[in-house]
């Protein structure tokens, strides 16, 4: 057998969902759960050290969030190891960096948080932003955006966090949002 051919057989699964995903946006959760049960035939679960990865993260995205004034404050405990692909751990914890610093107010402090707990680990990521949607369900929604000038000036597709959603739930993990006091804050538990 070709050593490349999981590669090109999980391309042509990609290719194929995506024509899935722009031909009809209705169709999320059939396209979610097919894509997450084709991937997995792929991917390799290992025991990775998650206070490694956030402390990269940290490092990549300092900065990043340096230039729009902003400080980031992390209070991670080591050695959190986790059977999961580290790939997608990596792109959960900069999907949540990179939304804390788009989305800051200026000048603030991004506190991130990373506990062992009976299960895996609990990751938090905190940030000052203006008054968000009474239902923060929606940010996790594909291709949801805020306000558009809000949006326009920081970017994004609105993919990102449903993207994390869909890590989290592959593991059989929850995430939710909460905003208290000008603070919002994205709970990871896996």
């Amino acid at each position: 057998a070709y050593k490349d051919e999981p590669c090109i057989a999980m391309a042509e699964i990609i290719n194929e969902d995506m024509l899935v995903i722009k031909r009809d946006k209705i169709k999320y959760e059939p396209y979610h759960t097919q894509f997450w049960e084709r991937f997995r035939e792929f991917t390799a679960k290992k025991s990775i050290d998650v206070s490694k990865l956030v402390q990269d993260n940290v490092e990549d995205f300092f900065e990043y969030a340096s230039s729009k004034g902003l400080e980031i404050k992390n209070n991670v405990e080591e050695n959190i190891i986790y059977s999961a692909e580290e790939e997608h751990i990596n792109q959960l914890i900069s999907i949540l960096l990179d939304n804390a610093v788009k989305y800051s107010i200026e000048k603030g402090d991004i506190c991130i948080s990373l506990e062992k707990n009976p299960k895996g680990f609990n990751l938090k990521v905190s940030n000052p932003c203006e008054k968000v949607e009474k239902d923060l369900n929606v940010l996790f929604d594909r291709f949801y955006r805020g306000d558009e000038a809000r949006t326009q000036k920081n970017g994004g597709y609105g993919i990102g966090l449903s993207l994390a959603r869909a890590i989290v739930e592959n593991y059989n993990g929850t995430i939710r949002a909460e905003y208290e006091n000008g603070i919002i804050t994205f709970t990871v538990d896996m």
